[in-house]
């Protein structure tokens, strides 16, 4: 009787060819994930998770600063501060994530050591 491939089988079997494509591709490198393309990685993580913590933080403030407004004009002047500084750390953020992700790029263009 054949066995049947389980789904996560032919999964990585699926993952094994790429790899292979790669290396006769002459990217190598792309195909194995090295440690240093991992730390890259992690701090990039990281970099985005303080990012959404800080940022939900300022927008629970935002909602409790708009709760004590005592007129709409307060309210909008509110509103505009908001956004705009929002927009000013969403900006360098993209900035952040961006130069982040050319040095992670640069992590896996160089040579992987042989062992």
């Amino acid at each position: 009787m054949e066995r049947k491939s389980t789904a996560g089988e032919t999964a990585a079997e699926k993952l094994l060819s790429l790899y292979e494509a790669w290396e006769k591709a002459g990217m190598g490198a792309w195909g194995v994930t090295s440690p240093r393309m991992m730390r890259q990685v992690a701090a990039m993580n990281a970099e985005m998770l303080r990012f959404v913590c800080d940022r939900f933080q300022q927008d629970l403030a935002f909602q409790s600063d708009a709760l004590k407004c005592r007129n709409p004009a307060e309210l909008q002047a509110l509103q505009g501060r908001f956004f705009q500084q929002a927009f000013e750390q969403y900006c360098a953020e993209m900035g952040n994530v961006a130069r982040m992700s050319c040095e992670a790029a640069d992590t896996v263009s160089d040579p992987v050591p042989r062992r």
